[in-house]
């Protein structure tokens, strides 16, 4: 028997037990929306701003003129609802659970601005609405940098124009006056946040993100779950078997890797279809990314299945291996958001999101990632190879 007719024979063997097909198609897809129900229920299902108490304990000029400028401004109301209320009031409402947080704008605040010091502004958040928390601590935090600016700016002209003029009342009046110029400046109508261009991450938009990080992760979960059923019907007297006809490590492992990647690429293509049919996102050439993808994860079974001989062993290596790769390589959280220590550019997971990021948004792929992908491939399928003779020559079944 030759290496490819025991191939024939296996994927023969692969569909007269339909089971471990179907269930490791539809157990991602049950997992998922598993998933994505949890994340649609802790989402608010109205289309209210967030809201949010503001509380003026200084009641100046600066400060009525900063509660105003954010109040009003046209990207904050997009997203936030500011209410100017006192501190009674807003506690109230903070404990009733109608307030996602308290902006204090603290008493001495404007003072503490005219002599160089920035004395913070407080914010409590609603440990009870965790999403909509975040997006106000955010939506603040963009808001801290421009008067940061602002202040910076103020001292500045403090110390190379105002402190030297003689007059202490002009010097005043001038201070005043580079607060409120500098303060208002910053926090002008429509520039109150930076607004900055995304070079990575969610650059395809946040729906074809999310789309893409589906597909990768079921995908991933079918070799892995295909790999741990089909491991289950493949005893060891088998394997003395197969050696009694001449079938070598080296066969064996070619052939489990053409069958992966068989399996994979074919079920692959099915997401990718079930994919486009829920979003016109992918093209054509989108099957080329399915190709590398379903050899990456058929050489990387394959190598681990070499190195490692206990299957619940291999398997946890794998399940590590891979969903550590798919979360670093910002297929489920973009890499702009991930810390830095995270990032690699040789993340053959993030290589294979950022291949089809390329498909969605109509570009051509990147050579340099194609070739990155190819090395992967050809590292684990060599490598388990030579795992794959070194057993053989150690069990003596290879002169």
């Amino acid at each position: 028997m030759n290496g490819f007719s025991l191939w024939v024979y296996e994927m023969r063997a692969a569909l007269r037990r339909p089971a471990p097909l179907f269930l490791s198609f539809f157990i991602p897809i049950l997992l998922l929306g598993l998933v994505l129900l949890s994340v649609y229920r802790l989402i608010p299902q109205n289309d209210e701003n967030i809201q949010a108490a503001i509380v003026d304990l200084d009641q100046t000029f600066e400060t009525k003129a900063l509660v105003n400028q954010l109040s009003e401004d046209e990207e904050m109301k997009k997203a936030l609802t500011l209410l100017p209320m006192s501190s009674e009031k807003a506690d109230e409402h903070f404990k009733n659970g109608n307030l996602a947080g308290i902006i204090t704008i603290p008493k001495g605040f404007s003072k503490s601005l005219r002599i160089g010091e920035n004395d913070p502004i407080q914010v409590v958040t609603n440990v009870e609405q965790p999403l909509s928390s975040n997006m106000l601590k955010l939506l603040l935090d963009s808001g801290a940098m421009y008067i940061s600016a602002s202040q910076s700016a103020v001292n500045t002209v403090y110390d190379l124009h105002i402190k030297e003029l003689s007059d202490s009342g002009e010097r005043s009046q001038k201070l005043q006056q580079s607060i409120l110029t500098f303060t208002l400046f910053a926090l002008s109508r429509n520039d109150a946040f930076s607004q900055e261009e995304l070079k990575s991450g969610s650059r395809i938009g946040w729906e074809a993100h999310g789309l893409l990080a589906a597909l990768l992760t079921v995908i991933s979960s079918f070799a892995l779950l295909f790999h741990w059923f089909e491991s289950r019907h493949a005893p060891g007297s088998m394997l003395l078997r197969l050696r009694s006809y001449h079938i070598t490590q080296a066969q064996l492992f070619r052939v489990q890797w053409g069958k992966g990647f068989f399996f994979i690429s074919i079920i692959g293509g099915v997401y990718g279809g079930l994919a486009t049919q829920w979003s016109n996102t992918f093209s054509v050439e989108s099957a080329v990314v399915t190709l590398l993808m379903a050899a990456f994860m058929a050489s990387l079974i394959a190598f681990c299945k070499s190195l490692i001989n206990h299957i619940g062993l291999r398997m946890i290596a794998l399940i590590l291996v891979t969903f550590l790769g798919l979360g670093a390589g910002g297929a489920w959280v973009p890499t702009l958001y991930l810390p830095e220590y995270l990032s690699s550019a040789w993340n053959p997971f993030g290589i294979l999101y950022s291949l089809y990021a390329e498909n969605v948004m109509g570009e051509g792929f990147t050579k340099f990632l194609l070739v990155k992908i190819v090395i992967w491939i050809l590292l684990l399928f060599i490598g388990g190879l030579l795992f794959a003779f070194r057993k053989e020559r150690r069990h003596a079944y290879v002169s």
